[in-house]
């Protein structure tokens, strides 16, 4: 990411460990943050651990991301925030037992909606909110 321009972030996902410790360096730069997280009580920690750390600004959206039709909305609402996205991270996901994934197929179902299928429908929507405004990176991460 040599030679970006971070100042303006929104992470997607923003509780899970690497999405934390991508807050906390883009913070110290001072970059302006919209987070996203399904944990309420979470994100609130990691939104005022950014602004400790430096943030310029700092705003912490409570969603579930597995909620597709939401998703427009949200890319809407960080993009309002921000004026621009200079990034958009998507760290959505969550481990699964695979055990119990073999055991109960709609528990894989669910799983798969999770780490696939919402991420790749999110990330649609942002590419086209940072094609519209003609630059931007969208990153994913995923485990």
């Amino acid at each position: 990411m040599k030679g970006a321009r971070l100042e303006k972030v929104v992470v997607f996902g923003a509780t899970s460990a690497m999405a934390q410790a991508l807050v906390r360096l883009l913070a110290r730069r001072g970059a302006e943050l919209v987070l996203v997280g399904r944990n309420a009580e979470r994100l609130t920690a990691v939104a005022s651990d950014a602004t400790s750390r430096g943030a310029a600004q700092v705003l912490a959206i409570q969603a579930d991301l597995d909620d597709v039709g939401r998703h427009e909305a949200l890319v809407d609402q960080a993009a309002g925030a921000l004026g621009r996205i200079d990034a958009a991270v998507v760290a959505q996901g969550l481990l699964a037992d695979s055990a119990a994934c073999d055991a109960a197929p709609h528990l894989a179902a669910m799983v798969l909606a999770t780490n696939a299928v919402g991420p790749i429908l999110l990330g649609e929507r942002i590419a086209r909110r940072l094609a519209d405004q003609g630059s931007g990176m969208l990153v994913g991460i995923s485990s």
